[in-house]
Formats: structure tokens, sequence, C-alpha cells
């Protein structure tokens, strides 16, 4: 049988292949690599177009290409679908025009916005100025555009209301992320945390703010961080309690997932979906996470069981915050039925093989 072919186009600055998995791999990277897999499965053959400087093949049908042999390829390639990632480039859209005889495309988010300007350092103005980031009128205002890209992929019911006002909604199509669905196997966990975020998305709040709540209860209470994309601040390098992991595999993550009791994220900056939250629960930890924006879509169901917003200014809400973590420390047992209801819903609902089957039902319908 004859296998259709997708694309994946990923201008992102960050060179990857699948061998990324293995040393420490973004959000967005990650996306595309394992849904490549899923995507095989299904009897696609799959051509990843990023910033590489070598061809690689990861299995006969998932192929890893040169962006800047983006022209040399759709000379001769016949394309079924094409995905378009993070960042909606006129240049490339050029390209497709000229060169692809591709007929339908698809537009993914992963950040807040689609871009088509690269960022700088405002990042708000970038947020705030339509002309940098991609709306419904570059696509009715073009008739390739209109003709061609039929659906913009986002990530959460957060993540689509921050953009309704530039898209119609049957324009859209919310498809969350996936995962890994692990079996744990570590129930001898220490008193500690594992912070698995990006370091400027509130590890001082966990730092500063809570550690000299939790000591008090907790003296054995340390904090274990891995982030992928930068460094740990420079002030926190030498606190003994504060060990910095590096960036590390998604098993040895999960295996440090596995060492600890509890996990946490402030959420005091936006999350499209939030998938370390689901990491957390297939490696039978307990959360302690607000419920918003992103959460609002990977815990639907949950709010119940989410911290209470509340601003980290505020000292009645830190030591809220921080009661939480000791009680799911020092009651870890308390708490197994709620985390083996939660990861049965993760497995059921957030594996990659759910995800593709999602998004491949969308491609279905588009072909002629």
């Amino acid at each position: 049988m004859l296998k259709k072919i997708i694309g994946f186009i990923c201008e992102i600055d960050n060179p990857f292949t699948n061998e990324n998995l293995y040393n420490g791999c973004g959000g967005s990277e990650t996306w595309v690599i394992k849904l490549a897999y899923e995507f095989e499965k299904l009897n696609y053959h799959i051509i990843v177009f990023n910033k590489l400087d070598y061809h690689f093949l990861a299995t006969p049908n998932i192929e890893y290409v040169q962006i800047d042999k983006l022209v040399d390829r759709l000379n001769f390639q016949h394309f079924d679908h094409i995905f378009i990632m993070r960042q909606y480039s006129q240049d490339i859209i050029n390209i497709l025009k000229e060169h692809c005889n591709c007929k339908n495309y698809y537009l993914v988010a992963h950040d807040l916005r689609l871009w088509k300007n690269t960022q700088d350092n405002n990042l708000q103005y970038f947020l705030n100025d339509s002309s940098n980031f991609l709306t419904y009128y570059d696509i009715e205002n073009d008739e390739w555009n209109k003709s061609h890209i039929h659906k913009l992929f986002f990530m959460s019911d957060f993540h689509y209301e921050q953009n309704k006002e530039y898209f119609p909604q049957e324009f859209c199509n919310i498809i969350g992320n996936g995962i890994d669905i692990t079996e744990y196997n570590n129930d001898n966990r220490d008193n500690s945390i594992l912070w698995s975020s990006c370091y400027e998305r509130g590890i001082d709040i966990l730092i500063d703010k809570i550690y000299p709540l939790i000591i008090k209860e907790i003296p054995d209470f340390k904090i274990y961080t891995a982030c992928y994309n930068n460094n740990l601040p420079d002030k926190y390098n030498d606190l003994d309690y504060v060990i910095n992991l590096g960036s590390l595999s998604k098993e040895d993550l999960y295996n440090e997932f596995q060492k600890h009791k509890v996990w946490f994220l402030p959420l005091c900056h936006w999350e499209t979906f939030c998938i370390s939250v689901l990491e957390a629960i297939i490696n039978n930890v307990n959360i302690s996470i607000p419920f918003k924006f992103g959460i609002k879509t990977s815990l639907k169901y949950f709010e119940s069981i989410c911290l209470k917003d509340g601003e980290y200014t505020d000292d009645e809400y830190i030591q809220y915050v921080a009661n939480d973590i000791i009680d799911k420390i020092k009651n870890y047992n308390k708490y197994a039925q709620l985390r083996s209801i939660l990861y049965e819903y993760v497995k059921d609902n957030y594996s990659w093989n759910s995800i593709a089957n999602k998004i491949n039902n969308v491609l279905i319908s588009y072909e002629s």
C-alpha cells in the first residue's frame, strides 16, 4: 500500500531529531518527534524540515531534512499534508506556493501566538501588536492561504481563548499535547521536590519564599532542578539545598520524578498546556498547582484538587501553598487513590496515540 506523505516545517532555531530526546528537548520539538512515530504507525511517511546541517533517517519512514534543502526536496517530493510549526514565515509560504504540489496545510501554535516575526526581548510588545503574529485576515486576504490552509491547531481552551478575536472558531482545533505513558516503579521517595520547568517561570518563588517555610516542617527538604533551555540563575548555584541536574533526557527526567513525592509550579507565567503536570502525574507524584491557563484543559475535571489562585506577594497565600506541599510530602500515601485516578485520566486522554488519532481524523476529512 502506497504511504501518504506528511511534512513538518519547523523554523525554530534549535535543530533537532529524535536523538534530542536523549539529551534534553523542548515541548514543541518533542511534539513533532513523538507524532512522527505515531503517524508512522498509521502508515504515513514523515519528513521533518528544521535547521539541521545534515540529513538524518530515524526510521525507514521518518526523515529529518535540512530546511535549506526545502526547495530541492519539494521539486521532486509529493506531500499529502504539511504542518507549519510555531511560525508563519512569508518566505516559506512563497516557497510552498512556487514549488509544492500539496493541497492540505495546517498551522500549529505552541507559543501564545503563531508568530510572523522573530521575537525580540520585548515580548509584551510582540504579544500586543497583531502585525507580529498571524490573524485570520492573513488567511482570508490571500487566495493561496484561503484555499490551502485548513486548520490552526491550539494546545488548550485557554490557548484558543487568547486568540479567538483573531480567528473564527471553525478554523481552529484544540488538539492538546501528548505524553509517554510509563509504568512508575518507585515508591521509595524522599522529602524533596523536582523543579522541571523553565527557571524564569517562578523558581525564585519556590526557593526564596516557599522553601524557608517548608524547611521548618521538613528539615531534609531540598530542591532539585532540571531545565532544558537555560542555566540556573547564578545566585542559586552555591546553595547546598538547591541541586542543579542540568538538562535531562526524558528517561532521566522521569527517573528523577520517581524519587520525589510532590511537584509544584506557581503558574505566575501563562502555560498554553503544561506538559510538566502530566509528567508528574504519570510518575505517581502529588501535584500542587493553581487551576488556570492551560491547566484548565490538561486537568479539565480536577479543579477541586488544585490550589486556589492567589498572589505570591501575599504572605498568607505563600503559607497556604507551602502547607499544601508539606501535606503532600508528609501524607504521600493519603493521596494514592487520587494519583491512580489522575494516572488513568492522563493515559486515556493524552497518550501520543490519542493525539495522533485526533489529528489524523482531521487529515482524513481533507483528503480527496
